[in-house]
């Protein structure tokens, strides 16, 4: 009455094509037994037992105790005395098991199962793309949909994201079909649900990590970032290995590892300055190659007065006020840019 089918081969198989855990293989054969069972014994209730090990799969129909002489449906239900034939204890609103001849797996019944177990690992294989989606994470997709404002992105294995055009950098814009690189700011996994920017601080720095091994390893480390979309950004990098030059790691032979990441980034000019713990020496970082002549500092007031030459204001402002609003928000104190008179 029993079968037997190649559960172990199956299982192994399947598991190290898609490596995806045995026991959701394991359940996703069982329901697909199950259910061709089911088609085969319709009128009757009825349950199957899989031995993971042998592959020997057992079927039972299910009987619910009832107190009647009489039963109006004898495929679910049967009298107490019939039942008490079995098992002396057995009481009403029992359900009783009674092996019958399990199911052979015909062409239609095999391929059902098929998709059944197809169904299941895609959803299992889905799941496991899912792990690797978190916020702050950079993805790469194909523009699939332009709908007004937004952009939908297809990402992997009917894995989709959505990204705002005012989350796009200023003047870039894409077609259907184009590749697309950007960043997960908010994950809704239930519902399988990725919202994306390219101009938040994580898209730089997760683009400096894929380009930078240095900084993918730790050996040097993101302090801080503050940009201007596709015009400006400057980067604090801390080296934890004195040996390495977090100025010319970044920077790359010829200038190509943040040329490769300004490209990506509609042009954004990158710089990368080398943090220091000690204020003045970090100051001094931040405005190189411009010579600082004077440094004061008021603690009180969190305020920073700096003098240069007269010549190199311009520079330290930059275009409408954007270099030094940046500055600012990196060293995160009040600056007051003078003309050093000696």
């Amino acid at each position: 009455m029993n079968k037997k089918i190649p559960l172990k081969s199956i299982i192994d198989s399947v598991s190290n094509e898609k490596g995806i855990s045995r026991e959701i293989i394991f359940n996703a054969i069982k329901e697909a037994i199950l259910f061709a069972t089911k088609k085969k014994y319709k009128m009757l209730e009825v349950e199957t037992q899989v031995d993971q090990e042998t592959g020997i799969y057992k079927t039972y129909a299910l009987y619910t105790v009832i107190d009647e002489i009489k039963i109006s449906n004898p495929f679910k239900n049967i009298t107490l005395i019939q039942a008490q034939k079995y098992n002396p204890d057995i009481k009403i609103g029992d359900t009783i098991k009674k092996e019958i001849d399990s199911i052979h797996f015909g062409r239609i019944d095999a391929q059902l199962a098929r998709n059944i177990i197809n169904k299941r690992v895609k959803n299992a294989e889905k799941e496991l793309n899912l792990k690797d989606f978190n916020d702050n994470k950079l993805i790469s997709g194909i523009v699939k949909k332009i709908i007004d404002d937004e952009i939908i992105i297809a990402i992997n294995n009917d894995i989709y994201g959505s990204i705002k055009k005012s989350d796009l950098i200023p003047n870039e814009s894409f077609k259907i079909g184009d590749k697309i690189k950007a960043c997960i700011i908010k994950t809704n996994k239930n519902n399988q649900e990725f919202k994306l920017s390219r101009i938040s601080n994580d898209m730089l720095s997760e683009l400096l990590k894929l380009e930078i091994p240095e900084i993918k390893s730790e050996s040097l480390e993101i302090k801080d970032i503050v940009r201007e979309p596709g015009i400006k950004a400057k980067v604090s990098i801390k080296s934890n290995i004195t040996n390495i030059d977090p100025i010319g790691a970044c920077i790359g032979m010829k200038g190509k590892r943040i040329q490769n990441i300004s490209n990506e980034l509609y042009g954004e000019k990158i710089d990368i300055i080398n943090w220091d713990q000690n204020l003045f020496k970090y100051i001094i970082n931040i405005f190189f190659p411009i010579e600082i002549k004077k440094i004061e500092i008021d603690e009180k007031i969190r305020l920073i007065n700096i003098s240069v030459q007269k010549e190199n204001l311009s520079k330290i402002i930059g275009k409408h006020g954007q270099n030094i609003k940046l500055i600012t928000k990196l060293i995160k104190w009040n600056l007051n840019i003078n003309e050093y008179l000696k």
